[in-house]
């Protein structure tokens, strides 16, 4: 049986993040150093030692997800709709591009 990888806690210097690399993916757990970031990283490497599968970019399962949701996509599009036209807007007309929205 392969012994799994453990990641290492690293420092991403340009955005001041701590990462960590799992399945060859960056994970960015937070700020450098911050007890969040300690908290994050030590959940990947206990899920990994445990033998679990890790996808550290799903939070939540899509059933918990979706029954905490209370935006739906229809809602989404009526509010940027709803945007645009006060956006899209010049010399006092409606410019091409909400047309181009609508369609």
């Amino acid at each position: 049986m392969k012994t799994p990888k453990i990641p290492t806690y690293g420092h991403h210097k340009p955005t001041g993040q701590a990462r960590c690399y799992v399945n060859g993916k960056t994970v960015y757990l937070g700020p450098y150093g911050s007890d969040e970031s300690r908290v994050k990283f030590g959940e990947i490497v206990a899920k990994i030692v445990s033998g679990q599968s890790v996808d550290p970019f799903v939070t939540k399962s899509p059933a918990t997800s979706q029954a905490e949701s209370s935006l739906t996509v229809n809602e989404l599009v009526l509010a940027y709709m709803r945007h645009a036209e006060k956006h899209y807007v010049k010399n006092g007309q409606a410019t091409s591009e909400i047309h181009c929205l609508k369609s």
